[in-house]
């Protein structure tokens, strides 16, 4: 399990969560069975559900999705997010950002609402 703690904007919870499941994935050869984010994304929780993790309103559920295979040590950590976006190891990130990081339902639902209503 990894719980995760870290609390910023959007795009920064995102890039630290997905730092700790590469660093778990690196240190333990496998996938994590839980991604414990319930206290990050606080901009965007009221006091109601200040202690839940609503990661999945934003992000299909990982079980849902089929799993990956762990090939070799990921080069990825929370700083990246600062570099240049073509050195990134794509070819190990994209399918942890496939099962962690797909639009959930809701996500997809709305973008396709918007776009329905820009035609």
């Amino acid at each position: 399990m990894i719980k995760i703690s870290h609390n910023s904007g959007f795009f920064s919870c995102c890039s630290v969560r997905l730092s700790k499941i590469v660093e778990f994935i690196n240190l333990n050869k496998r996938l994590p069975d839980i991604v414990d984010s319930s206290q990050q994304f606080r901009l965007y929780k009221n006091d109601k559900n200040k202690d839940k993790d609503i990661t999945f309103h934003y992000f299909e559920n990982y079980n849902n999705i089929k799993d990956i295979n762990i090939i070799s040590y990921i080069n990825y950590n929370h700083s990246y997010q600062f570099k240049k976006y073509s050195d990134l190891d794509y070819e190990f990130i994209i399918p942890l950002i496939k099962k962690y990081f797909s639009p959930s339902i809701e996500v997809n639902n709305n973008v396709n609402k918007i776009q329905k209503n820009m035609i």
